[in-house]
């Protein structure tokens, strides 16, 4: 009897696998693919997260909105996105865990997370129905906007999808022209601008656990997608110095971008505060 129990079991487990990976395989191939490149750099963060279940959770949350969302009819698509996505999720903010609640599966599976979390899942979404939604950020800040023909639509992931103004994050934000064009703030990202942005968020926690060399691959990736941020750089070679403890390729770098006079103003910053910190380390005040 206990082994007719335990054969049941297994069919019926595989009956569910096999309607899951039916119902994943039924989501278009662009979030498929999008989705499955968020789960590999999650894999960085979460070793023990489950890919299979994650790929499950998502297509039952695109077939939930089947029919719902016409991209010709765009805000009644936000509020039916806003609702499925956004409506029972809590965001959270763990102390000294930034990554874990930067993670798809934040979002995802544990239906929590922080703006980055909430936002990825929402573009991940909109990729299935072929909207014209991107991630957008702010300093130390993410949301997301429809971008397509008409106005624009930002969407405030962190308040249940209410649409903010323009004006709002400018005027909160107080960005300025050249940090503005240097970093992309308020410009609707593309989908290889946003996984950059996991990239740097696995290579933070990777370097906290000075894993450099896992970590500087991950800055390496998104260094090949924002060839103009210089501060990421600084940011990689600082992580070598921190495993050969070799100084000086990271001061020689910020003292050529410090001087360079094509440098943008932000450029220079991120130079100036590598060098101070250099000379604070070597208690040269």
């Amino acid at each position: 009897m206990a082994g007719m129990r335990f054969l049941l079991a297994c069919l019926l487990l595989h009956a569910a696998l096999a309607a899951g990976d039916a119902a994943w395989d039924a989501v278009p191939e662009p979030a498929r693919r999008l989705v499955d490149r968020i789960l590999a750099i999650n894999a960085e963060l979460e070793p023990e997260l489950d890919q299979a279940a994650a790929r499950r959770a998502f297509a039952t949350l695109v077939g939930s909105l089947a029919g719902s969302v016409d991209a010709k009819r765009p805000q009644a698509a936000v509020l039916a996105l806003n609702k499925a996505i956004l409506g029972d999720r809590q965001v959270s903010y763990l102390s000294r865990q930034y990554w874990r609640d930067s993670s798809f599966a934040a979002a995802l599976l544990r239906r929590q997370g922080n703006c980055l979390a909430t936002t990825t899942l929402y573009v991940a979404v909109a990729r299935a129905f072929d909207l014209p939604i991107s991630a957008v950020l702010v300093p130390e800040h993410a949301f997301v906007c429809w971008s397509g023909n008409g106005p624009r639509i930002n969407i405030e992931t962190t308040d249940r999808g209410t649409a903010r103004s323009d004006f709002t994050y400018l005027a909160r934000f107080q960005i300025d022209n050249e940090a503005f064009a240097y970093y992309g703030w308020m410009r609707p990202l593309s989908e290889e601008q946003l996984l950059a942005e996991l990239e740097l968020v696995a290579a933070h926690h990777l370097a906290g656990q000075q894993r450099y060399i896992e970590a500087r691959a991950h800055v390496a990736r998104a260094r090949a997608v924002l060839p103009e941020r210089t501060d990421l750089e600084l940011l990689d070679l600082g992580y070598a110095a921190n495993q050969t403890r070799d100084r000086a390729p990271l001061r020689a770098a910020a003292e050529r971008i410090a001087a360079d006079p094509q440098a943008s103003r932000p450029a220079v910053l991120a130079a100036v505060r590598t060098l101070a910190g250099e000379h604070r380390a070597r208690l040269d005040r």
